[in-house]
C-alpha cells in the first residue's frame, strides 16, 4: 500500500469519527434504506438510541417499525408510500419501545434519493433522541390548556404589555370582556381610553414607575 493511500485510509477514518463524535453528542445517529430491499445501514448511535448495546449484523426497514409503538406505527406506515410517491417528506416524531422496554420519544428526518429514472432507490436520514424535549414540550402544552381552562370557567383574560418594544397582547377572554374586537388597535392610548377619568391618573403613575 502506497503512502497516498495510506494518508487518504487515515484522513477517511478521522473524518468518520469526527462526525460519529458529532452524531453522538447531538444524540443522533444515520441510516441508509435500501428501498428495493428493505435493508438498512444503521450508525452505531441508531442502535444505542433503540437501547442495543452493539450494532446488529442486519438492520432492515421491518425492523425499525417493530420498534414503534402501535399507537405511532401506523401514522408512520402509512407516511411511508407518500414519501416514496413524492407527495410527502419524512420529518417525524413517534415513540420507540427500546430493547430494555422504555419507551422514548424519537425524530426522525431523511432525504429520498432516485436514479436517473426518477425511481426511489435510497433513504438517508438522522434519528435523534428527543425524549426530554418532547416531555418539556408536552408538559408545557399540558399547563397552557389547563390555563386557558381555568381562565374560560373563571371568566377571566390576559393582559401583557412588553415595556421595552411597547407591544401588547390581550386574550379572546380579555378582549371579551372590555368588548373589543379582535381588529381594534392596541397601543396606551386606547388602554388609557378604557379606563374611567377617575381610575387613569393612578394607572398612568403605576406605568411611569414600572419604567
Amino acid at each position: 500500500v502506497c503512502s497516498s493511500d495510506l494518508q487518504l485510509h487515515t484522513q477517511e477514518k478521522q473524518n468518520r469519527e469526527r462526525m460519529e463524535f458529532a452524531l453522538a453528542t447531538m444524540r443522533a445517529g444515520v441510516w441508509d434504506l435500501d428501498i428495493a430491499t428493505g435493508q438498512a445501514y444503521c450508525s452505531p448511535e441508531c442502535y444505542r438510541i433503540m437501547g442495543y448495546s452493539e450494532p446488529l449484523s442486519e438492520w432492515s426497514y421491518e425492523a425499525f417499525f417493530a420498534h414503534v409503538i402501535p399507537e405511532d406505527r401506523t401514522r408512520l406506515q402509512s407516511k411511508y408510500p407518500r414519501v416514496l410517491a413524492g407527495d410527502d417528506v419524512w420529518s417525524v416524531e413517534c415513540r420507540m419501545r427500546r430493547t430494555d422496554g422504555t419507551i422514548r420519544w424519537i425524530a426522525g428526518d431523511a432525504d429520498l434519493i432516485r436514479d436517473d429514472n426518477g425511481r426511489p432507490v435510497r433513504m438517508i436520514g438522522i434519528m435523534r433522541d428527543i425524549h426530554e424535549q418532547k416531555l418539556a414540550e408536552l408538559a408545557l402544552n399540558d399547563s397552557e390548556m389547563r390555563l386557558q381552562q381555568a381562565l374560560v370557567a373563571s371568566n377571566a383574560g390576559i393582559f401583557d404589555h412588553d415595556l421595552i418594544s411597547g407591544s401588547m397582547y390581550w386574550s379572546p377572554e380579555y378582549r371579551e370582556i372590555l368588548g373589543i374586537g379582535l381588529n381594534d388597535r392596541l397601543d396606551l392610548d386606547f388602554v388609557f381610553s378604557l379606563l374611567h377619568p377617575a381610575d387613569k391618573l393612578v394607572h398612568m403613575s403605576a406605568l411611569a414607575r414600572s419604567h
